[in-house]
């Protein structure tokens, strides 16, 4: 049974009822637990990465993995607010979010009320996951919720070993707010910063009284400090890890670390100074792998007086909301006013470029083919679809390669435009897998008919073979390694449809490569205003 499977059984439906006797002291934050025996495991070592949210733990978790710590077969993979992944055990999170649910309290750790004691059913599938983690010589797990059960795990395993991480609170205040996907937060944003107070005076109690356990480490001394984690692990905790390619791992980029002070400093000076002397206090204990340690907030002033931010920080919310209703608005007319069919579309070779792009490439790059153009396009036929020709794309082939065959083919099937045919002649290719393809994709669309010569002719003979088998009102000739662009025969068809008079119609046409990219543009003089295509297209009408 696996462990997440354990702690669904064990999760009661309501929280039970526990005498609990009158505090002498002001109730503790700190998830407690019953009696119990410790679980000793002599010949394994247990790392345990933790700190509060937004504070670098994934960071300090891949160093350790690189360098050979196992940290779990499940890992919580990349999302919005971590790119790279959050390294965390699924099996420990899945417990946190267990216990912490049986409580009536936030999955994910956002409280400041008092805890009740643990049951001594999850207990029982904390011991089981350890021993089974317990396997590994060198193992241990990250989740910013340890720093919650930090007694708790610290009586199950003795001889675990704790690595700290923390972060200054505006940096980590920011981080929050930017990543906007913690409701709690956002319907009370002072959570973010009495929670960073909650974990890091824990975090900081912990340390205090077990210092030969712990590694406490400000993240932004890691920037520029690679090798000094591991170092310290190593000598502390008689360890030989190796060293990872720390290049490849640290992105200083995504900590977006702001090391000059800013008015959101003045922030937490101002109105929450508890917050500010606990990050002192941290970067005291932390030494020498603290980030600032020459800097006193408590002598910095800010350059403009606190009015003046905060009218700043008025003005720039309600530009903010401007700008996100005239957003709002924008994309309101995109649906309802599609672009207007009488403008008179731009030769590529008119075609300027404030960017300094040749002017067919800077055509190309404004006319990409997007969801808003596929939109418009089905509105095109829609009103004119009573009027449309049924078009017969005509295909010879000989023993073309496989893979560009497919491309051609598909090119076709994957049309906007769905009123047509293809009509294939293979002219006696000598490769059998091509004969397989054809029939193939005969099977899969009744659409697609194919007719194979007993013998080589050329690529006249093979086109007429392929016409004879064609019903509709025009023939469009396409080679077996040439694409059509998705919009190219829904283009042809309204063309058609609205000069009914027109007899033959020929296209611009672009080289491409074996990756699909366009190497140049072969512009023909009798080419259309306008070219959709990435292939010459030659459209006839048939009687």
């Amino acid at each position: 049974m696996r462990e997440s499977d354990i702690l669904r059984s064990l999760e009661p439906q309501s929280p039970p009822s526990i005498p609990s006797p009158v505090p002498t002291s002001p109730p503790s934050t700190e998830l407690l637990m019953p009696s119990q025996g410790m679980i000793t495991t002599p010949h394994t070592t247990v790392l345990v990465i933790t700190g509060m949210h937004r504070s670098g733990t994934s960071l300090i978790a891949t160093l350790l993995q690189e360098a050979g710590v196992y940290l779990g077969d499940q890992l919580i993979g990349a999302n919005t607010g971590n790119i790279r992944g959050h390294f965390e055990d699924v099996e420990f999170v899945q417990f946190h979010q267990t216990v912490l649910r049986s409580q009536n309290l936030n999955i994910e750790g956002w409280m400041i009320q008092p805890h009740k004691q643990i049951l001594p059913e999850y207990v029982t599938v904390a011991k089981t996951l350890i021993t089974r983690k317990s396997q590994q010589n060198l193992w241990g797990w990250k989740d910013p919720r340890t720093t919650l059960f930090l007694n708790f795990w610290q009586t199950l395993i003795p001889q675990a070993k704790f690595i700290f991480v923390y972060r200054s609170p505006w940096e980590v205040v920011d981080s929050l707010y930017r990543r906007g996907t913690d409701d709690l937060i956002q319907q009370n944003p002072q959570l973010a910063i009495d929670s960073w107070i909650l974990y890091n005076q824990k975090i900081l109690e912990f340390y205090r009284k077990n210092p030969s356990k712990c590694v406490l480490i400000n993240v932004n001394y890691l920037i520029n400090n690679h090798q000094e984690l591991i170092n310290k692990i190593n000598k502390d905790f008689t360890l030989n890890l190796s060293h990872p390619n720390y290049a490849q791992i640290i992105q200083p980029h995504l900590l977006k670390s702001k090391s000059i002070p800013s008015y959101r400093t003045e922030i937490i000076k101002q109105y929450f100074p508890k917050a500010l002397d606990l990050y002192l206090a941290l970067e005291a204990e932390s030494s020498p792998l603290n980030a600032e340690p020459e800097l006193s907030w408590l002598q910095w002033q800010p350059s403009d007086p606190p009015q003046a931010w905060i009218c700043q920080d008025w003005l720039k919310i309600r530009n903010l909301e401007r700008e996100i209703e005239g957003l709002n608005t924008e994309l309101k007319l995109n649906k309802t006013q599609p672009i207007p069919s009488e403008i008179i579309p731009v030769k590529p070779s008119d075609f300027v470029s404030s960017q300094g792009l040749k002017a067919y490439e800077a055509w190309l790059n404004v006319n990409q083919w997007n969801q808003r153009a596929q939109m418009f396009l089905h509105s095109r036929l829609k009103k004119d679809i009573s009027k449309l020709p049924k078009l017969s794309v005509i295909m010879p082939v000989y023993n073309p390669l496989v893979e560009y065959l497919e491309k051609a083919i598909a090119s076709v099937t994957q049309q906007i435009y769905v009123n047509w045919e293809l009509c294939i002649a293979d002219d006696g290719s000598t490769n059998p897998e091509i004969q397989e393809q054809l029939n193939q994709w005969q099977k899969q669309d009744g659409r697609i008919r194919v007719i194979f010569r007993p013998e080589n002719g050329n690529i006249s003979q093979a086109s007429n073979s392929a016409a004879s088998l064609a019903t509709g009102e025009f023939l469009l000739f396409l080679d077996h390694d040439d694409q059509l662009t998705p919009d190219a025969l829904a283009e042809i068809a309204l063309y058609l449809g609205e000069h009914p008079e027109t007899e033959f119609i020929y296209s611009d046409d672009d080289k491409i490569d074996s990756q699909g990219i366009i190497l140049l543009l072969n512009l023909n003089q009798i080419g259309r205003q306008n070219c959709f295509y990435l292939i010459c297209i030659s459209v006839i009408y048939g009687e």
